[in-house]
């Protein structure tokens, strides 16, 4: 199985000539020495990588920036570029869950990946709170670390019958992490995040975002990106309010460091989808692996499966009679059990073949008219 971790590197998202107006172009490229290029609106992918699930590890920090947690973002995102298909595993799951259970209902599809998008600004945090690894370098906060520890102990065998509820326990996981980061915060660190609020809607800082994809099936890491953007930005594309329509809203619309942020979260998107090969002419290597994990666990399990259906089939063969047929010797009645009911009389000469069955001097039989009964063994007369 090969380490996409170590192989995949992030490459430049799609650039394409600017064919409509620049208000109509949301998303730009930043470069030192030259203008932003364009990329028009979502990256359009040629390739699904098959299905994802969005796990928020800083809700709590993006409620102090003003704005909603990245999955607000990204759910437009992977809806509008076709590279993923979304596996909502939000509070209705637990509702669905709840009607398969009282439906019996089968599977719910599972994801293949794990998405989780993070602020990776520094912060100058209450010693405390960088201490515990709440905050620093926000790129190395517990999300990746999670997702990585939680698919691996999930595919390895602590939990690995949880079907779809996996990616909900990961995702979940996350979710927790984030709301205790808010309750765990203090008033410093709080300050430290407002003041990273106001430089990023004044242009004084970059928004700073890391992108983490794991595989379930791999139990591995396959994608990482990091994308930067400045409200300089948007404002050389000439982004406008609701520049997503309406429909992403969470403040990624309306306010400065809201749409500075966006535009980071696209950049590191397109990047993603694109180094993972979800804009080329072929199927993503990372989406064969998947497949292949997948049929490799589908083929193990089938083999345990049929395991014990082998070992019932050896038992039978084992007492299968080497007798495969008897003559009556003489006229008998063929009864239900040994000492059970009459189920017909038998003359001499009859066929009958055994089961393997036996009780003492009684031995069971099937007839030509496919009757299963019991005779004496004495009124048998081995035929071959």
């Amino acid at each position: 199985m090969p380490h996409f971790a170590r192989g995949l590197t992030a490459v430049a998202a799609l650039t394409v000539m600017l064919t409509t107006p620049a208000e109509a172009q949301i998303f730009g490229r930043r470069s030192n020495n030259a203008d932003a290029s364009v990329i028009n609106e979502t990256p359009r992918c040629t390739q699904n990588l098959g299905t994802v699930t969005i796990a928020d590890t800083q809700s709590a920090l993006f409620s102090q920036l003003g704005v909603g947690a990245p999955s607000e973002l990204l759910r437009y995102l992977i809806r509008e570029s076709g590279c993923f298909t979304l596996i909502e595993r939000g509070p209705g799951m637990d509702v669905v869950e709840r009607e398969r259970g009282l439906g019996a209902a089968g599977r719910i599809r599972t994801a293949d990946f794990v998405l989780v998008a993070e602020l990776a600004n520094p912060i100058e945090a209450d010693s405390g709170d960088s201490g515990r690894g709440l905050l620093g370098s926000l790129a190395s906060s517990g999300g990746r670390l999670l997702l990585q520890a939680g698919v691996a102990a999930v595919t390895q065998g602590q939990g690995a019958d949880m079907g779809a509820g996996m990616a909900q326990m990961l995702s979940a996981g996350a979710n927790v992490a984030g709301n205790q980061l808010d309750q765990a915060l203090s008033n410093r660190t709080v300050d430290a995040i407002k003041d990273l609020k106001k430089d990023l809607a004044k242009g004084k800082e970059d928004a700073q975002v890391v992108f983490s994809l794991s595989s379930v099936p791999l139990a591995e890491t396959v994608g990482y990106t990091r994308a930067v953007a400045n409200k300089d930005d948007w404002r050389r594309l000439r982004i406008r309010d609701n520049h997503f329509g309406g429909r992403v809203g969470a403040g990624y619309e309306t306010e400065d460091e809201g749409k500075t942020l966006a535009l980071a979260f696209v950049r590191g998107y397109a990047d993603l989808v694109t180094s993972l090969g979800g804009t080329g002419s072929t199927v993503p290597e990372v989406t064969l692996a998947n497949r292949e994990a997948l049929r490799v666990e589908a083929a193990a399990q089938e083999a345990k499966a049929a395991r014990p259906a082998r070992g019932g089939q050896e038992q039978r063969s084992s007492a299968r009679p080497a007798v495969t047929r008897y003559t009556l010797a003489r006229a008998s009645v063929l009864r239900s059990a040994p000492d059970g009911d009459v189920v017909r009389t038998m003359a001499a000469e009859d066929t009958v073949f055994p089961t393997g069955a036996q009780d003492g001097d009684w031995v069971e039989v099937l007839d030509a008219d496919d009757n299963v009964g019991w005779l004496q063994r004495d009124r048998l007369a081995t035929e071959d």
